[in-house]
């Protein structure tokens, strides 16, 4: 069945999980979440993480301008 729960309720789905995610951040800034819960990455790690987001980031770029708009929205 290629037509499942998430395929159907996208948007739902996103709204939900962006909250959950929002309120968890929330709650760990004010330290309503135990530093010991809190997982600590390597500091290469973390000096990495600028350089990955902005090959992410063209990626996607390059992605959306070579693919152009998606097949059948009329555009």
């Amino acid at each position: 069945m290629t037509d499942g729960f998430a395929r159907r309720h996208v948007g739902s789905l996103t709204a939900v999980l962006s909250a959950a995610s929002l309120a968890l951040v929330i709650a760990a800034v004010r330290g309503f979440v135990p530093a010991s819960a809190v997982p600590h990455a390597p500091q290469a790690f973390l000096d990495f993480l600028p350089t990955l987001n902005a090959a992410l980031s063209a990626a996607a770029i390059v992605t959306i301008t070579v693919a152009g708009a998606p097949s059948g929205t009329g555009t």
